[in-house]
């Protein structure tokens, strides 16, 4: 079996959470060098459906160059996408004319573990540290781009602070749940019969 259909059993790993990172199925570091090729990375990784448009990549990254320069940047720049991702480019990132995608099937990404796992377990024993940056150390000088890292790393927080609390009120309900079984306080209950005289008839008053 050749080291591509081996690849093609299993996921790319990508990081987001603390220093960004790359990784293939055999776990070879594939992070590319070009600072915003990561970036393109970590924004289509975080679209709803692993795709961006050229021109809203042109957009975030080089909002002040005109469209030529910004199109050649952009070629450039996904030149280097697939040179870090070699020859397994296809198995996981597409290119037209028009957009660019991730293979999300095919890419375990760490941030998306909470939204798209409905029992938020990593994939394959992967072990995520909440308490990591966000995307840290990703500084691209654009505004435009500063501007979605902000609103970002603002979703993520709120992301957090959600499940932080659906936590504490689930921890919070078994517990009392606990308490209420363990702990519930014995009653004493007192009921009146009537009086019966045996041989008589009760309705019959003496």
């Amino acid at each position: 079996m050749s080291d591509h259909s081996r690849t093609r059993q299993g996921y790319a790993q990508l990081y987001l959470l603390g220093a960004f990172a790359l990784r293939d199925s055999s776990g070879t570091d594939r992070t590319p060098k070009n600072k915003k090729a990561q970036a393109i990375l970590a924004m289509l990784a975080l679209s709803p459906r692993g795709t961006r448009t050229r021109a809203w990549l042109r957009n975030k990254l080089w909002s002040n160059s005109d469209e030529h320069h910004a199109s050649s940047s952009l070629r450039q720049t996904l030149f280097e996408l697939k040179k870090a991702f070699g020859p397994y480019t296809t198995d996981f990132i597409e290119f037209d004319r028009q957009s660019v995608s991730l293979q999300l099937d095919r890419i375990w990404v760490d941030v998306r573990v909470l939204t798209d796992n409905p029992g938020g377990m990593p994939a394959r024993g992967q072990v995520l540290n909440l308490d990591l940056e966000f995307l840290e150390g990703m500084d691209i000088n654009d505004e435009e781009f500063e501007d979605w890292l902000m609103m970002e790393r603002a979703a993520w927080e709120a992301r957090l602070d959600k499940l932080k609390e659906q936590d504490s009120f689930s921890e919070e309900k078994e517990l009392k749940s606990k308490i209420s079984f363990r702990h519930r306080p014995r009653q004493i209950g007192i009921g009146l019969l009537p009086c019966i005289t045996h041989g008589k008839n009760p309705d019959i008053h003496p």
